[in-house]
């Protein structure tokens, strides 16, 4: 009976083994320094600070990690691009151009075009230049496979500034590329960037006459963090939104031609927009990513900030066709909240192929302050977490000192389902880019 009884415990033992190394989620300890690479300074300058990033599609470099940053200049700012290959080696970095303290351009956003077969890169943000009108305006350019450069075939060579008609200011906060190759950029416009602005562009960097009046959208009240398309056309903008006295997470839709779409959000009272909250008291919600699904459905991720209680927790909702929130998600509600740690700030989502969802995002450790944790919460396509992520779909992972300030700046999923967090360290003195790579 002993010796059964010891049979069992081992067979017990190998069991929990098997379930722990199965489980995602984990540090990929092949990746840089136990997971973790980290670039503090360079040849290309001191304090490389990453904007965003995206997965390479260049088979000469699969699966590389490009990231586009500034750093500081003799004199004002300089744009730089750089790789991390699967191994967590910075392949090298390049320079896109030099600013000054009075004429200087930031790339923010970064995505591989899909549609491409030289496997090319835009980018995205703003240029500011004293004493223009408007003084801050769309930047848009396209790169090589790698980032090395800048593509001579799109925009001449150049980066595209677009001065937004009728706004004071304006910067790119999002993009995404059409089936037909057209680029969409979206951001926020006027004072405090509190207006939306949307912009389309030919497969040569010009405005395409057919989107709004001569390529561009302002419309009044809103923040966009993410774009995307949907199949039949109708362009999806995720944020944060007006809707009557309040507002918050939520999701607008635009015709093909850039109006909105009024049957979208209609039975809400709000034509095009539809807004969510995530429990019965008033938060102050933000959609960072956005998604159609094949049968139509649209999922939409990000955070919420309770003012009082004063901490944030990941959301996430599913809605049908109309706006409406779909029945059939997480058991029922058509949405979830959910905390990491002791607070939460969503910087990117990550669509996965299998219908799950990624969301990376910073977490507050002890500090009543600073967030200085990567958090990543890993949900099912029913919307329940994913118990085989992490502890129950969680994952928290110290990324720097807890009197450090950390934030998410991106997330990358490579090609066998590797997820790479890209983030910015700051302790008020300096800062960093810091890159993590998790198992699936």
């Amino acid at each position: 009976m002993r010796r059964l009884g010891r049979v069992l415990a081992v067979l017990g033992l190998l069991v929990a083994i098997t379930r722990v190394a199965a489980a995602g989620g984990e540090l990929d300890a092949s990746f840089g320094t136990t997971g973790f690479v980290t670039i503090d300074s360079g040849p290309w300058g001191d304090r490389f600070v990453t904007h965003g990033a995206a997965r390479s599609l260049d088979p000469a470099n699969p699966d590389a990690v490009v990231l586009v940053a500034v750093a500081p200049t003799s004199g004002g700012l300089g744009i730089y691009s750089a790789a991390v290959a699967p191994t967590g080696t910075v392949l090298g970095s390049s320079g896109l151009g030099l600013g000054s303290t009075t004429d200087f351009g930031v790339f923010t956003r970064v995505l591989a075009d899909p549609t491409d077969p030289s496997h090319r890169l835009y980018v995205a943000g703003y240029r500011y230049l004293e004493g223009a009108t408007p003084p801050i305006s769309f930047f848009v350019g396209r790169l090589t496979a790698l980032g090395e450069d800048l593509d001579p075939a799109w925009g001449g060579g150049a980066p595209v500034v677009t001065a937004i008609p009728g706004t004071t200011q304006s910067r790119v906060d999002a993009l995404a590329v059409q089936p037909d190759g057209k680029l969409l950029v979206a951001g926020g416009a006027n004072a405090d960037f509190a207006d939306i602005a949307v912009a389309r562009y030919d497969t040569s960097g010009t405005l395409d006459p057919a989107f709004g009046p001569g390529g561009t959208v302002v419309i009044p009240g809103g923040i966009v963090r993410a774009i995307a398309v949907q199949g039949d056309g109708k362009i999806l903008l995720a944020g944060y939104f007006d809707e009557g006295p309040f507002g918050g997470f939520g999701i607008m839709r635009l015709l093909a031609d850039g109006s909105l779409d009024a049957t979208f959000g209609a039975a809400s009272g709000a034509p095009g927009v539809v807004t969510t909250g995530f429990t019965a008291r008033y938060t102050q919600g933000i959609a960072v990513g956005v998604q159609e699904l094949a049968d139509g459905r649209i999922i939409a991720a990000g955070s919420d900030w309770d003012p009082r209680r004063l901490r944030g927790s990941f959301v996430a909702a599913r809605y049908l066709s109309d706006g409406a929130l779909d029945p059939t998600f997480a058991r029922g509600r058509g949405r979830i909240r959910k905390r990491v740690g002791k607070s939460n700030a969503a910087g990117a989502i990550a669509f996965l192929a299998d219908g799950k969802t990624l969301i990376a995002g910073s977490a507050r450790r002890r500090h009543p302050e600073y967030h200085s944790d990567i958090a990543l919460l890993r949900l099912n396509a029913d919307g329940k977490p994913d118990r085989s992520f992490g502890h129950g779909g969680k994952v928290q992972t110290p990324a720097v000192p807890d009197w450090e300030g950390f934030g998410v700046r991106d997330v990358v999923v490579d090609s066998v389902g590797r997820t790479t967090v890209v983030g910015v360290r700051s302790d008020g003195t300096a800062k960093a880019s810091i890159l993590a790579r998790y198992l699936p």
